[in-house]
């Protein structure tokens, strides 16, 4: 499986800015903790979190598909699918709780029905973690 350290080093070779990177961090930290409270898989999560918007500052035109592929390539295909499918318009579908879970933390309101969460309790949540991160993300 793809590392944390595999997976910050493919950010960042694909993407400078701050804000977006910030926001993929944020996206990291609560996919994570989602994956606790669910017994999932952390590290897949969180590295679905990571990389979810990794080609779209340098291939605004072809998200998702680069970062896709190179998530296909590595085998990854898990996350690649759950990258595929974090925004309702592509119509990709919603197969595995992670694909659920990655679009309920970056587009919501489809993604928390589809993961069968309150969307009150899913913004608690979300807040939550970002209290017991804020110094980090500067929030």
């Amino acid at each position: 499986m793809i590392s944390r350290t595999e997976a910050r080093s493919i950010l960042t070779s694909l993407t400078q800015s701050q804000s977006l990177l910030r926001h993929m961090r944020t996206i990291e930290l609560v996919m994570e903790a989602y994956a606790e409270k669910f017994g999932e898989d952390k590290e897949a999560w969180a590295i679905a979190g990571l990389l979810h918007d990794a080609d779209y500052e340098a291939y605004p035109e072809k998200h998702p598909q680069v970062i896709v592929e190179k998530l296909t390539a590595m085998g990854e295909t898990e996350i690649a699918h759950a990258i595929s499918a974090h925004y309702t318009k592509w119509n990709v579908p919603y197969e595995t709780r992670l694909d659920k879970a990655l679009l309920a933390c970056d587009e919501v309101y489809k993604g928390t029905e589809l993961l069968g969460v309150d969307l009150t309790e899913h913004i608690t949540f979300v807040i939550e973690v970002l209290k017991a991160n804020k110094a980090e993300l500067g929030i």
